[in-house]
Order: structure tokens, then C-alpha cells, then sequence
């Protein structure tokens, strides 16, 4: 078996002597057909060797290009361009050199023009094949079956035209032209593939656009040069009577033109989207600093900056005051301490409307010991309380130097922003005294029934299978988490966590990855894709000894298909009716939050099964597998695996009791040390 580096050896090296061999059989042939009719080559061997040249170059790149498929999208792009930059210098170079021979010394001496020829055939040749299969990574990412095998038959019809190079067939004849119109449609119909580009940002979309025309610019330079030598002298071996080179230039040039025009229209939804992701995970931020230990003033700072970010706004400050309603913290950002008492006098005397547009510095000039040391730039301000269950925390002003700076969108984001805010100072007080008084008991119970109503009830989700949950949480609140997802009337989502702790911090920690699904479930991404999303946007607001497991499930009744991704989590029980045979899914996959770098997408793989009527399997967190009894003796993975095999005739809700029964019973008391939740699905 030849190995990979070999291969790659091998192709370089037949591309380069099945180049010199058609260089000298064409200096041979233009010798006899000027001088020597007895040197002259057949056009079967020409197109022998000009066939070896064209496929050995596309079967290099077919195994070099592949390898790049993991990296990012304008890394592959850049690398294409490079390649581009290097062919276009050393066919820029050899014009500038027939520019210092001359033109007339150059046309006696053909045989120079017919190497330089060749030498723009092989650069040309190179830099297309290369950009054709990178094009192949983006149409083919996130692909399907039926993509793929179209893909596929497109690549065998483009290699089979290297069969017309071994005839003298009529340029542009009805061969010709078929097949290169079939070639051509099927290059039109895959370029509308181009999933990729809703993954990039705003700046890699200009990157992407910069760099596509250059690739278009570099392959029209070198047709032009190649139609340009075609023009001067009959050639042999014409680039442009080759259906091969012409299809595969006219895909590349349409898949570009494709590109360039979808990018486009994106742009303007991208800055909105990347805004929106950036106000989520400044929701989180917030979110998280309901944690104990974190200081008043870190939730003060991150709301502030949120909402500055979010408005765009230019300063703002913040007043938070106690019950009696004296000042206990101020933050400013970009306006003085004093500019602030001036507008707080003027909002006074205007009633303390919340949003105002008048110019504050032509207004302010007019109250009574206002000074040039107080000048206000600002037009707009928009000033928000901060509420919770009727009690009054304080305000947040923002202000911008532009006239109708803030429209409503920016009073609802600020208000939420402020709304929770309240609920963070709120929470914050009742958890630092909550060895006090009683005030911290009925936190607990709001919470508790926060997070209830965050997990959902209703398990009637489709006709195909039934469902049954189960989950208790060994203190008031919990970190387990399970949620689910109707996509479409055939395919649902499921999810199911853990976040490492107890308490209050794991139950917090619980909503933010609530609201991470519901915030990704709408992109349609494949689980692997799902939670290197959700490992992102965690590890930006989860503490460094913190991370969560989950498995995330995709199932579609109608192929009967189960594609699922495990993060750290307890490996899924899987009942295989057909084998009548009890078994866990074994696969690879790290904890969200304990990889915080784009390493993560290496330690974590998409799997993919075929169920069948009968088949079921059981979802839980690691609470059922380490209950212990009086003893320590843990409940284990392997009573679990019988307790399934045992019970599975059961119907669901009867599954799912039976279980909770004997656990509660091997480890004597039905209060456990942990939280622990299952969900078993079975399907009908």
C-alpha cells in the first residue's frame, strides 16, 4: 500500500516529466511540421502526455487540498491567493523578459516563444487545479449524501473530457460543445452551495470578497497571456480547444462570482447579528455575576459596559442607592462627576422624563451657576431605572452628542439590561445575607421556580416515539439540565446537562445554558457544530474551574436517524431491538468550558445510528450512576445496564418510576447527595 507522502512524491514527479516530455515532443513537432516532416509527433501521444501532465496535477491536489480541510475558510482562501501571487510573478517575469529580448528577436526564435508557452500552460494549470478543490471544501461543507455524490460525478465527468485530447476533434464542434455545456450546467447548479458563508463575520466577508476577486483577477490573467500566445502563433497544444481547462475555468469563475454576490448581500445582516451575539453574551456576563463572592460593584461595571456597547453611547453613568435612598455606588464613564449633578437638576425640573433629545448644553446655560467647566456636548439621553418587584435601586443614564441618538430598540435593550440588573442587586443582597434571615429562603423558592419553568414539561412531542422524565435536584435548585426542540414536524432536538457543583451557582450557570440553546438551536447546526458554538459563547462567562457535560441529540422519524455528539457526558444507554441487545455509546467528547480555545472541535465527534421500532434509550446525569448506599458502593454503570435490559418492556412513564423506585431503594433514603434526571425515550 503506498503511503500518502509516497503518493504525493510520486504525482510531483510524473508532473514534471510528463511536462518536459510535451515541451519537447511539441519543439519536435513544430520542427517537422517547419522543416522535418519525418519528426512529427502523432496527436495520440501528444494528448497522451498532456493527459498525464492534467491528471497527475488534479490527483496532487485532490490529496494536498484535502488536508486543509480543517482549517478556517480565509486561511484557505489566503493560501490559494498565494499560490495565485507566485504563478502570476513568474509569468509577469517571463514577459518582462521578452520585453528586453524584443519583440522581433523573440518571433525568430519561436522555439523560446513555444517554452514560455508551456511553462504559463503548467502555472495556469496549477493554480486552477488547486483553486477547483478548494472550491470542493467550501460547496462541501456541512454536505449531504446526495451533495456529495453529485459532487463526485462531476469530478469523473471533468477527468473522463481528457479522453477528447487523444483525437483531433473539431474545436467548438457538437462534441465539444455538449460536453462542455454539460460540465458547465453541472458547475452552475453546484455553486449555490455556499453554506460557509454564513459562519463568517463581518470583517471575513470583506477578507473573503478581497480575496475571491483576486483569485477571479489572477485566472483571467493567465487566460488572457494564453489567448495571447494563441493569437501569435498556431500552437499544438491549445489551452482553449480543451474542454477540461475551459470547464474547470468557467466553475471556478461562476462559483466566484456566487460568492462574491451572496457575501454581499449578507453584509448587512452581519454587523445586526454580531450585535445580537454580542448583547447575549453580555445578558450572560450580567447573569453571572448573581454568583456569590462577586462584588457589587462587578455587577455594577458589567452592566454599565453592556449597555454602553449595546447603545453605542458615547458616556454614561450610574446611581445605585440603598433603601433609604442615599447614593451607595456611582460609576461614570467619559463625563464628570459634576456634569452629572447639572443633568440630574435639569432632568428634575423637566419632570424626570426618561428620554429626552433637546441640546443639554444649550439648555444648562441657562440655569444659575452653570460654568465653561461644565460643558455638555450631549443632544440625547436616555435614563432608565432600575427596578425590581416595585423597589427602586437607582438610575443608568446614557447619552450621545448626536440629535434622536436612541430609538425605542435601544430603550427596550437598555431596560432589559436595567430590569436585570435589579434582579442581580436584588439576588446579590438577599445571597450575602443569607445566613441572616429569611429573605434568603424565599430567593431559593423563587429560583426553584425560575428553573422549573425553565426546563420544559410537555413530552408529547411526537407520534413516533414516547418520553418520559424524570428529575429531581438535591437542593432547592440544581445544575442538571434537559431540554428539547421541535425543529420540524419530523426532526427534534434534545439536550441534556450537567454543570459541575451544586446549588445556586449550578443552577445559574443552568439558565445561561438555557439560554445558550435556545439561542443556537434556530442555526440548525449538526451536534458536533452545536456545541463548539455552545463550548464559545460558555467559555466566556463560566469561572475557569467551571465547565458543563451535556449530550445533544438530533432524531428525524422520517430516515429513522439519530445523529448525536457527547461533551463529557454520561455515555448515553441504548436498547437495540433487533439485536435484543443492551449497550452505551461509546464515544469521544470533552466537557464545555474545559477547553477554552478552537482546540475544542478536535476532542469532541459528530455520531450517527439508525433506529428502529422498539429500540429505545436513556438519557442521565451522573447522580444515578454515583448514588451511593449506606455502605459507599456506588449504584454503577453496569446495574444500570441491567436494571434497562430487565424493565425494557416496560412502557415509558413505568420505565422511568421503576427506576427512580430501585435507586431510592439501593441507597436507603429517597434524598440523594446529588442531583440526578432521566429522560428515556422509546420509539414506537
Amino acid at each position: 500500500m503506498i503511503s500518502r507522502s509516497n503518493a504525493v512524491k510520486i504525482f510531483i514527479s510524473v508532473n514534471i516529466v510528463s511536462w518536459l516530455l510535451l515541451l519537447v515532443v511539441n519543439l519536435l513537432n513544430f520542427l517537422g511540421w517547419n522543416n522535418y516532416p519525418a519528426l512529427g509527433v502523432p496527436v495520440y501521444l501528444k494528448g497522451l502526455l498532456l493527459n498525464l501532465f492534467l491528471a497527475f496535477i488534479f490527483f496532487y491536489y485532490r490529496i494536498t487540498v484535502g488536508q486543509l480541510r480543517d482549517d478556517t475558510f480565509i486561511n484557505l482562501l489566503t493560501r490559494l491567493v498565494v499560490t495565485g501571487c507566485t504563478t502570476v510573478l513568474v509569468s509577469v517575469l517571463m514577459r518582462f523578459l521578452v520585453f528586453l529580448l524584443g519583440e522581433n528577436l523573440l518571433a525568430q526564435h519561436a522555439e523560446v516563444s513555444t517554452i514560455f508557452y508551456h511553462v504559463n500552460i503548467g502555472l495556469i494549470t496549477i493554480f486552477l487545479t488547486q483553486t477547483f478543490f478548494v472550491w470542493k471544501i467550501l460547496i462541501l461543507y456541512q454536505k449531504s449524501r446526495g451533495l456529495l455524490t453529485f459532487w463526485y460525478f462531476f469530478e469523473y465527468c471533468l477527468l473522463a473530457s481528457l479522453l477528447l485530447n487523444f483525437f483531433q476533434t473539431n474545436t467548438f464542434g457538437p462534441v465539444f460543445l455538449g460536453l462542455f455545456g454539460i460540465l458547465s450546467l453541472y458547475g452552475f447548479i453546484l455553486s449555490v452551495n455556499l453554506r460557509w458563508v454564513a459562519y463568517l463575520n463581518f470583517k471575513e466577508k470583506w477578507q473573503g470578497i478581497l480575496l475571491i476577486i483576486l483569485v477571479v483577477l489572477f485566472s483571467l490573467y493567465f487566460m488572457y497571456t494564453l489567448w495571447d500566445y494563441v493569437l501569435d502563433r498556431a500552437r499544438s497544444v491549445d489551452i482553449f480547444a480543451n474542454v477540461y481547462m475551459l470547464a474547470m475555468f468557467t466553475f471556478i469563475f461562476i462559483y466566484a462570482l456566487f460568492s462574491i454576490l451572496v457575501i454581499l448581500f449578507n453584509l448587512p445582516t452581519t454587523s445586526v447579528f454580531e450585535q445580537k451575539i454580542e448583547e447575549l453574551l453580555n445578558f450572560q456576563k450580567l447573569t453571572q455575576s448573581l454568583q456569590m463572592g462577586d462584588s457589587e460593584t462587578k455587577v455594577y461595571e458589567t452592566l454599565i459596559e453592556g449597555t454602553v456597547k449595546a447603545t453605542l453611547a458615547e458616556a454614561a453613568w450610574l446611581e445605585v442607592t440603598d433603601d433609604k435612598g442615599n447614593i451607595q455606588s456611582f460609576i461614570n464613564r467619559n463625563i464628570s462627576r459634576s456634569q452629572t449633578q447639572a443633568i440630574k437638576e435639569y432632568l428634575n425640573a423637566k419632570n424626570g422624563h426618561r428620554q429626552l433629545t433637546v441640546p443639554l448644553m444649550k439648555n444648562l446655560k441657562k440655569k444659575s451657576g452653570f460654568t465653561d467647566s461644565m460643558l455638555i456636548p450631549y443632544k440625547s439621553l436616555l435614563t432608565v431605572p432600575l427596578l425590581f418587584q416595585n423597589k427602586h435601586y437607582g438610575m443608568l443614564t446614557l447619552l450621545k452628542e448626536e440629535k434622536d441618538g436612541f430609538d425605542n430598540e435601544n430603550a427596550e435593550t437598555v431596560t432589559v439590561f436595567a430590569r436585570l440588573a435589579g434582579v442581580a442587586i436584588e439576588n446579590f443582597r438577599l445571597v450575602s445575607n443569607a445566613l441572616e434571615n429569611e429573605r434568603y429562603k424565599e430567593a431559593l423558592n423563587i429560583a426553584k421556580k425560575v428553573q422549573q419553568s425553565l426546563l420544559p414539561t410537555c413530552t408529547n412531542l411526537s407520534d413516533q416515539f414516547e418520553l418520559s422524565i424524570f428529575s429531581h435536584a438535591s437542593d432547592e435548585v440544581g445544575g442538571d439540565y434537559y431540554d428539547f426542540y421541535k425543529m420540524a414536524d419530523t426532526q427534534t432536538a434534545i439536550i441534556i446537562g450537567d454543570v459541575s457543583g451544586k446549588g445556586t451557582s449550578a443552577a445559574f450557570h443552568m439558565a445561561q445554558m438555557k439560554g445558550v440553546f435556545q439561542s443556537l438551536i434556530e442555526m440548525n447546526l449538526h451536534p458536533d457544530e452545536f456545541l463548539r458554538h455552545a463550548n464559545n459563547a460558555l467559555s466566556r462567562c463560566l469561572e475557569k474551574n467551571q465547565f458543563i457535560t451535556a449530550s445533544y441529540f438530533l432524531i428525524d422519524t422520517e430516515f429513522h436517524s439519530i445523529q448525536y455528539a457527547r461533551a463529557g457526558h454520561c455515555p448515553t444507554l441504548y436498547f437495540s431491538f433487533r439485536d435484543n441487545e443492551v449497550y452505551y455509546l461509546q464515544d469521544k467528547g470533552l466537557g464545555l468550558g474545559i477547553l477554552r480555545s478552537e482546540d475544542y472541535s478536535l476532542h469532541i465527534s459528530k455520531q450517527e445510528i439508525i433506529y428502529y421500532s422498539g429500540d429505545a434509550m436513556l438519557l442521565y446525569t451522573d447522580g444515578i450512576v454515583e448514588a451511593k448506599n449506606t455502605g459507599g458502593e456506588e449504584y454503577g454503570y453496569e446495574r444500570l445496564l441491567h436494571f434497562m435490559r430487565t424493565h425494557i418492556q416496560q412502557p415509558a412513564e413505568q420505565f422511568t418510576h421503576l427506576l427512580v423506585t430501585e435507586i431510592q431503594q439501593f441507597c436507603g433514603s429517597e434524598n440523594l447527595d446529588d442531583d440526578y434526571t432521566a429522560v428515556f425515550l422509546k420509539f414506537i
